[in-house]
C-alpha cells in the first residue's frame, strides 16, 4: 500500500519596507536589510517547524533577500496610479496573493516600534490570522527620505498624526 503524502501547511509571511532612500544613497536601507534579515529568519523557522512559506514582500525588503529565496508576490507600487505606497495597500495586494495561493496564517514582518502593531493590525482586519512570530529590533535610519522614519521620536510624532485616520476621521495623507 502506497504511502500518503502529508500536505505541509502553507504560512504567509509579509514582510513591510521602512526608512526608504532615494537619490543616490539607495535601498536597500539598513532598516530594510534588517527586514530583509528577518524575513529569512522566518522562512528558516517555518522549515524548522514544518511548514512551507509563501512570502510577500514590499520591493525595498525583496532587494535585501537572497538572490535564491522565492518570492510569491513583490509589491512594486500602489494600484493607484501616483498614489503613495501605503501600509494599506501593501496588505490589500499581499492578502490578494495569500488568497491565490491558500494561506490564511501569515507572519508579518514589519519595524518593531509602532509599525509592526499597525501591520498586524491591518492584516487581521483584511480576514488572515496572525502566526506567531518575534520580530528583533531594527532601530531607524537618519539618513531615511521619510522624516518620520529617522528616529523614535519622530515616528511617534508621525503616528499620533495618524490617529484620525485610525479612529475614521480624516488625514492629510502620509508625510514625506
Amino acid at each position: 500500500m502506497a504511502k500518503k503524502a502529508v500536505e505541509k501547511e502553507r504560512v504567509g509571511i509579509m514582510a513591510f519596507s521602512f526608512a526608504l532612500r532615494k537619490q543616490g544613497r539607495g535601498e536597500p536601507s539598513p532598516c530594510n536589510r534588517g527586514l530583509g534579515s528577518e524575513t529569512m529568519r522566518a522562512v528558516r523557522y517555518l522549515k524548522y517547524r514544518r511548514k512551507e512559506s509563501v512570502l510577500v514582500s514590499q520591493w525595498e525588503v525583496a532587494l535585501a533577500l537572497p538572490k535564491s529565496q522565492a518570492v510569491a508576490h513583490v509589491i512594486q507600487e500602489h494600484r493607484t496610479k501616483g498614489q503613495y505606497l501605503d501600509s494599506e495597500e501593501v496588505v490589500a495586494q499581499g492578502v490578494e496573493a495569500f488568497r491565490a495561493e491558500g494561506v490564511t496564517k501569515v507572519i508579518v514582518i514589519a519595524n518593531s516600534f509602532l509599525h509592526l502593531t499597525k501591520c498586524k493590525r491591518l492584516v487581521r482586519q483584511a480576514g488572515l490570522e496572525i502566526y506567531r512570530f518575534k520580530v528583533r529590533w531594527m532601530g531607524f535610519d537618519k539618513l531615511s527620505d521619510q522624516w518620520q522614519t529617522r528616529s523614535r521620536i519622530k515616528a511617534l510624532i508621525y503616528a499620533l498624526g495618524q490617529l484620525p485616520k485610525v479612529f475614521g476621521g480624516s488625514s492629510h495623507g502620509p508625510a514625506h
